[in-house]
């Protein structure tokens, strides 16, 4: 299980995994679920990474970081946690995209 000692800020995330977000994003954390309407949101199988330019309400807005699609998905914060040092690590050790390409 993960500890406060081991999680990593979301603005932290951000800066050591700046070659994979857009330049406008200031945080990145995990999320397992999406809002995409008012009353309709989309469950992820598993904790998904997520990069986000602005929080409104109760909800980070930005993007999956596999890239992709919209670019103002809202993340319900409740659903979302920091990135593991672990996490951190394995997505800095990924090359940065070429142009046009995604991460992953």
């Amino acid at each position: 299980m993960q500890t406060e000692s081991d999680s990593i800020g979301p603005r932290e995330a951000a800066q050591r995994l700046r070659h994979l977000i857009n330049l406008n994003d200031v945080g990145v954390v995990m999320a397992n679920t999406a809002s995409i309407s008012m009353n309709k949101s989309i469950a992820f199988k598993q904790d998904t990474p997520v990069a986000f330019h602005s929080r409104v309400e109760c909800c980070y807005v930005g993007h999956l970081l596999e890239g992709g699609g919209d670019c103002n998905i809202r993340f319900p914060v409740r659903f979302c946690r920091p990135l593991t040092e672990l996490e951190v690590a394995n997505f800095e050790a990924i090359e940065e995209p070429k142009a046009g390409a995604t991460p992953f």
